[in-house]
């Protein structure tokens, strides 16, 4: 602990705390206050901390609670001098957070009696060693996020307002923490999933603690990179390896690429090598944020355009990142809907990023409506599109008002979700009289051919009763992605994070079968369906029916030329053929590859679709989008 004093005209303040602590690290503080001047009764001293993560932790300030002894206190050291401590919530009007308990991180200590000098008190938050319940308290600790600069941090402000007056004055009381990541327990290994033989390519290395944070500065002894021929079994060893990035080239065929003569854990690449390439995989984030969502620049101060981008690119090692900032509607009420100044600097941020054949970005907004949430983004600058010119209140406001121009909508399942925990559950859907109504959904948009399969914030959107094991315990009747499809919606799939904390791809992505690295090309191929969606492992995946691909459509007949391929990074389970929502062939699986080829294949009589569905033996799942059956 480290004792930090700050000098005033009315108090000496001295506060112990931590210099840094790692993360999910106890967390304590102790301010102390020599009155150097008579403090009047109702003297108050705001402290506010900052937030540590979007929704993930269940409170940042308790006051004294039977459940919860003692969190915060304050303390005189003369018993008769009373000081009122209560919890409030940061002034916002986002009622998402004016719901929610994480948002109470305000703590409000008011001076019943008056202070004279030498009349000193304490505040006391966190720790084990609470008075009168020594060890019989939990501590606090910190959040889990550490990956840029923006966020290693920890901050409160302290706010003084003297009894009896008006004005309030910010000081410097509080240093802030250093949040530091933990030790890497992992090594995570990245490729490219489709790679033209002999020519070279880039493996990347990244050494990450138990919570995703890249170790910076990480050293360790030369590493043996190898890759292996997952039909033959032969080894292809780079030795000598330093930790970084490994320039290959290999012959054609399946390989599995891991890393030796570490004690990490090694997060494996999937690789597939042939003769020519054409169109390449490239993996991204469709749905993430940033602070310029209202209710995350109220709750989550780290969240930064810049620092989205670059964790996708750096650390997720994402091709391409969608930002789609969230509102209700079009006007400059910025505590809740997207104004025109942060239209511009959406835009400004996207383009400020975007580097054709390295790393693309694409940038939109997702819209709270009456039909349920839904991400649009455009192919082009945002600062080429016309602010909305009309409030919006669904989905068909937003293709009227874009006719004609290039973009792209992706319903966003989560907003008629049952089973959810009241923290989470809105005044959203109360908004709208109906609730979920299927008349909402129609008339359909040749601009809507995607639907999120799976959300990291929510969970799968598949089919009813699947296990949503995140926010969502189930969906509502008629609202997941298989009865779309059996109504006749033609969508393709994509999986992303639905990040709030800057840091995109760790959660679901979507790998897009496109010409080249560029916003034109992986947003034509996402229009057209050429899409893999998985809860986050990169794998290989290919459907085809008599030589039709994935996101078209095959003509009607008796029997088919059936052809399945998957190479995955960890092992698989089970690969399953789903027809019309229903499973119509298993097959198990024991390995990292999986391939078929079926010369008289019959599909049941009436299937207009078919799409691939992928476990792992982690229990990752992978799907691709449908080919239709005209």
């Amino acid at each position: 602990m480290n004792v930090y004093t700050y000098l005033d005209d009315v108090a000496v303040f001295r506060v112990t705390q931590q210099a840094e602590i790692e993360v999910n690290g106890e967390y304590e503080w102790r301010l102390e206050v020599e009155p150097k001047c008579t403090l009047p009764s109702g003297t108050k001293f705001v402290i506010t901390v900052q937030p540590y993560q979007h929704q993930l932790s269940e409170e940042y300030l308790q006051c004294y609670d039977y459940w919860k002894p003692s969190y915060i206190y304050a303390l005189a050291d003369e018993e008769s001098l009373e000081i009122d401590v209560a919890i409030k919530k940061v002034d916002t009007n986002f009622s998402h957070i004016n719901r929610w308990k994480d948002s109470s991180r305000q703590a409000h200590i008011t001076l019943i009696d008056e202070f004279q000098t030498g009349q000193s008190f304490h505040v006391q938050f966190g720790g084990v060693d609470r008075l009168f319940l020594k060890g019989d308290a939990a501590p606090t600790r910190v959040g889990i996020r550490a990956f840029n600069e923006d966020v290693c941090r920890i901050e409160k402000t302290f706010d003084i307002t003297l009894g009896g007056h008006d004005v309030t004055r910010r000081l410097p009381v509080f240093p802030e923490i250093t949040l530091k990541p933990g030790a890497a327990t992992e090594l995570s290994l990245v490729a490219p999933t489709l790679v033209e033989q002999d020519k070279p390519f880039k493996l990347t290395m990244l050494a990450m603690d138990r919570f995703e944070n890249p170790v910076k500065d990480y050293q360790c002894d030369p590493l043996t990179v190898v890759f292996t021929n997952l039909d033959s079994g032969e080894r292809l060893q780079f030795q000598n390896v330093p930790y970084g990035d490994v320039e290959a080239r290999l012959p054609t065929g399946r390989y599995l690429a891991t890393a030796e003569n570490t004690e990490l854990h090694i997060a494996p690449a999937a690789i597939k090598v042939e003769e020519t390439v054409e169109q390449k995989i490239y993996w991204g984030d469709t749905h993430t944020h940033s602070n310029l969502t209202a209710n995350i620049r109220d709750n989550d101060c780290g969240a930064y355009p810049r620092n989205a981008y670059t964790y996708a690119k750096d650390v997720a090692r994402l091709d391409f990142v969608a930002l789609s900032e969230q509102t209700f509607t079009f006007n400059e009420d910025r505590s809740l809907n997207i104004d025109k100044a942060t239209w511009q600097e959406i835009g400004e941020q996207c383009d400020k990023f975007n580097q054709e054949g390295a790393f693309v970005t694409f940038c939109g907004f997702e819209l709270h409506g009456r039909r349920g949430d839904t991400v649009v983004l455009f192919k082009n600058s945002l600062l080429e599109e016309k602010y909305p010119d009309r409030e919006v209140s669904i989905i068909h406001d937003i293709w009227d008002i874009y006719k004609g121009r290039e973009f792209i909508t992706i319903p966003h399942l989560h907003r008629f979700c049952n089973g959810r925990n009241p923290k989470h559950v809105d005044n959203q859907d109360a908004k709208f009289e109906k609730g979920f109504d299927l008349a909402n959904w129609e008339p359909s948009s040749n601009d809507e051919t995607m639907i999120e399969v799976y959300s990291a914030q929510w969970g799968r959107f598949e089919y009813a009763k699947n296990p949503m094991v995140h926010k969502a315990r189930n969906n509502v009747k008629d609202n997941t992605v298989v009865d779309f499809l059996n109504r006749g919606k033609k969508f393709g799939f994509v999986s992303n994070s639905d990040g709030h904390d800057g840091n995109p791809g760790y959660g679901g992505i979507t790998g897009v079968i496109a010409d080249s690295q560029t916003r034109a090309d992986i947003f034509d191929a996402m229009k057209a369906r050429r899409t893999i969606a998985t809860t986050h492992p990169r794998m290989f995946l290919d459907l085809q029916l008599d030589s039709v691909k994935i996101g078209n459509d095959a003509s009607e007949s008796d029997s088919y030329q059936l052809h399945i391929e998957a190479i995955t990074p960890n092992p698989m389970t089970k690969v399953e053929l789903v027809v019309n929502g229903e499973v119509f062939e298993k097959w198990s699986v024991g390995g990292h590859k999986f391939d078929i080829t079926l010369n008289e294949f019959s599909l049941e009589e009436g299937a207009t679709y078919v799409y691939l569905r992928v476990f792992q033996k982690d229990r990752n799942i992978g799907w691709t989008s449908p080919i239709w059956i005209k």
